[in-house]
């Protein structure tokens, strides 16, 4: 059968995003489209438009489509449109270029007819260039009559169905006259293009989904619901209005993402009753959690907390409606992470743990069964270790972040060449090296740091230009020569600190980079605790004030890193003023003190360490012995932190290091 009102438009899967602004566009126009075209169960198309890149040389599936629109329609109606992408024209297809003759040979043909070219820098421009043409070749206006277009199960009716929801959002109380002679019909029209465009977004990717539906979304918002709605349309309508919601919320469309968001939760709410089936299930949990996402991005984290609290309870709703579902089984093991991450935020470092624990059981399994979730259950491990940090569990962190970095690095052995995956590996085991030194375990930090300096000098050598990777690059040489430090190896702390600055200097000439006023402090206090081991104690209260000066407008702003970095940048003017005799030592101590605020609010183990410093040196003896009693429970073992309360019972300094011998052997 042949349908010559229809164009359909076949490219490669990976173009398929692409693609679809091509089709939208021609939706608008009110031409019949579709996506996609298999010669062995579709009607034959007007016209099949070859949509081609790189990719399309080697695709199958495009060369059969050819060759079976080509045995029932003449090749005049066969037309190609590139789609460029580098600085070459993408090659053409052999199947656009030749044909086989009567003796099987392979004959040389013209190709077909091109509409044009679609650039990713222009491609709107292009877009209606390409379209025009196709129209004015295609010479085909839109048929009066639509029923068959509603009615065919064949895919081909399904999507040009969408088309016209897409361009002409007829499917809403302004129907064409043949929709209005019925109810019924009006009815299960709407029902017909709300599944069939569910259908179709379902599976892409979310940004080829978020391109669907920002081109529907009139469409969906204008149409109304069928008359009596059932609980499948209601959850139908719910999930295509939380995908709407998505893509305006990644758009940057907030007022239109709540717009979509509030159709849906109150379809929901007032609609009638939804069964605790499947699709009903799935149409909470989708929306639950997209509303709780989009929330925590606009920093409303009691509304981001109650909707994704509410997603867990339907995903686990769900699974256990259907539990051997692949999708139920990965919604709910997300949904648990969702709620740990918001039980994290809110200070709730054990309940987290427990949803983090199903969601890494959940991760675990479907890894062991599909070989497709290392990610996930990266991810999941990350977020585990950033509880049991919060909770006081200091070798449970350090032991989840090793396990996330033994994953990353079964990926990088597979894909070498993968830098995402490098990067990831790299702050994987320097967040394990951060959490090993807490715990006094510096040989295994050391290790780490090792690892981790050594991935990231290979990263910023294929890539300088990447601000992360030097970014991270920097934090490790840093931590590297805190660790000479401990050791009293002087010398190799201070190469380290003279070689990240010199490093970031070359990087970043003009000291545009945003985080140079926090490493600057970081050096400088690092080389004032040299300078003061080396009994350098002008220098080191020189360092202590440059570092001080340099973090104020940092302070003002509130950033939680340059008030720890202050406040160790006040213990080290306190040690260097007591070595030198000064008097200022108590005014230090006072400014300190101002620097620490509510002790009770502070969650940072490494700010409660350098508290109880300065409430020990401050007088505050109860204060300073509380809080080094939890830090001892959370197994807390710095070497500086243990150096100090081995000192006498009343320390003069807040650091051993001008007393300890001074190696200089690096």
């Amino acid at each position: 059968m042949n349908n010559a009102a229809v164009i359909a438009l076949i490219c490669s899967d990976g173009d398929r995003a692409r693609v679809w602004g091509l089709a939208a566009w021609l939706m608008r126009q009110g031409s019949p489209v579709v996506v996609g075209w298999k010669a062995e169960t579709d009607p034959v198309p007007g016209w099949l438009v070859v949509c081609y890149s790189e990719a399309t040389v080697e695709d199958l599936a495009v060369s059969r489509a050819v060759a079976g629109f080509l045995r029932s329609a003449p090749r005049e109606r066969l037309v190609r449109v590139e789609l460029g992408g580098s600085s070459e024209e993408p090659a053409l297809p052999p199947v656009l270029a030749c044909d086989r003759g009567p003796d099987g040979l392979l004959v040389s043909l013209p190709p077909p007819f091109l509409a044009g070219s679609i650039y990713p820098d222009r491609e709107p421009a292009d877009i209606n260039a390409v379209g025009k043409k196709i129209l004015d070749l295609a010479g085909t206006n839109v048929p009066r009559t639509r029923r068959g277009l509603y009615l065919r199960s064949s895919f081909i009716a399904l999507t040009a169905a969408v088309a016209i929801c897409l361009a002409l959002g007829i499917f809403n109380v302004h129907l064409g006259n043949e929709l209005q002679l019925s109810r019924a019909a009006e009815a299960e029209a709407i029902r017909f293009a709300d599944s069939q465009l569910i259908e179709i977004a379902s599976p892409l990717q979310a940004s080829a989904r978020q391109s669907v539906m920002i081109a529907a979304g009139e469409a969906v918002l204008e149409r109304g619901m069928p008359p009596a709605p059932t609980p499948d349309d209601v959850a139908r309508r719910m999930r295509l209005l939380t995908w709407l919601a998505e893509a305006r919320d990644l758009a940057g469309d907030r007022s239109g993402a709540a717009q979509a968001f509030s159709m849906a939760l109150a379809l929901g709410e007032g609609g009638p009753g939804l069964r605790a089936d499947a699709g009903s299930l799935l149409a909470f949990a989708e929306l639950t959690s997209s509303a709780g996402v989009s929330a925590y991005r606009a920093g409303d984290m009691a509304r981001a907390r109650a909707m994704l609290d509410t997603s867990r309870e339907y995903a686990d709703a769900l699974l256990a409606l259907t539990p051997d579902n692949r999708d139920a089984r990965q919604r709910a093991a997300s949904a648990h992470l969702n709620a740990a991450v918001m039980a994290l935020e809110s200070g709730e470092a054990g309940l987290a743990l427990d949803d983090l624990r199903v969601a890494r059981a959940g991760y675990e399994a479907l890894q062991g069964e599909f070989g497709e979730y290392a990610g996930e259950l990266a991810n999941a491990l990350g977020w585990t270790a950033d509880a049991y940090r919060a909770a006081g569990q200091l070798a449970e962190a350090a032991d989840a972040r090793r396990d996330e970095g033994e994953i990353f690095a079964r990926q990088l052995a597979e894909e070498p060449a993968n830098l995402l995956t490098a990067f990831r590996l790299a702050s994987a085991v320097h967040g394990e090296a951060a959490l090993r030194v807490d715990t006094g375990d510096t040989a295994s930090a050391a290790a780490a740091l090792e690892q981790a300096a050594s991935l990231l000098e290979d990263l910023t050598a294929r890539d300088p230009e990447n601000a992360r990777y030097l970014r991270l690059l920097l934090v490790v040489q840093r931590d590297r020569a805190e660790l000479a430090l401990f050791d009293t190896a002087l010398i190799r702390a201070q190469l380290l600190i003279d070689r990240a600055r010199r490093l970031r200097a070359s990087r970043d000439p003009q000291g545009s980079y945003d985080g140079r006023v926090l490493e600057n402090a970081s050096f400088d206090i690092l080389s004032g605790q040299v300078a003061l081991a080396a009994g350098a104690y002008d220098e080191a209260a020189v360092s202590a004030a440059n570092a001080l000066a340099g973090l104020t407008s940092e302070l003002e702003a509130g950033r939680a890193n340059a008030r720890l970095l202050a406040l160790r940048a006040q213990l080290l003017r306190h040690d260097a003023f007591i070595a030198l005799g000064r008097p200022e030592t108590q005014r230090v101590l006072r400014e300190a003190m101002a620097l620490i605020g509510d002790v009770d609010l502070i969650g940072d183990l490494r700010m409660n360490d350098l508290a109880s410093r300065v409430y020990w040196l401050a007088g505050e003896r109860d204060q300073a012995m509380t809080i080094r009693s939890e830090l001892e429970e959370a197994g807390y073992a710095r070497p500086d932190y243990l150096s100090f309360w081995a000192r006498p019972e009343a320390p003069e300094t807040a650091s051993n290091l001008n007393t300890e011998g001074t190696d200089n052997e690096g």
